[in-house]
């Protein structure tokens, strides 16, 4: 919201066998990915990445300026069979 300039926005959290998915969307400011990626990028999208690169996630951010934002993170998650317990991880 900070960002975008949007009062609303749309969240979708879902789990899968072996992920769990995150999806954020908002038809807001936007920006230029590309410039984005070839420059220092600003501390939001560094805060983003960093812990996404510790749990072995992935994260793709789509944005046009004055178009909104779409950033989607994939979470590999293992099942330990014995307790049932789901970690992150490398889906292994």
């Amino acid at each position: 919201m900070k960002h975008s300039g949007v009062q609303r926005f749309e969240v979708d959290l879902r789990g899968l066998t072996g992920a769990i998915l995150l999806m954020t969307r908002d038809a807001g400011a936007g920006f230029n990915v590309e410039e984005v990626a070839n420059s220092q990028p600003g501390l939001g999208v560094v805060s983003m990445r960093e812990p996404i690169n510790l749990i072995t996630a992935t994260i793709a951010i789509n944005s046009k300026p004055k178009a909104g934002t779409e950033i989607n993170v994939r979470i590999p998650i293992a099942t330990d069979r014995a307790t049932n317990e789901i970690t992150p991880g490398n889906g292994g």
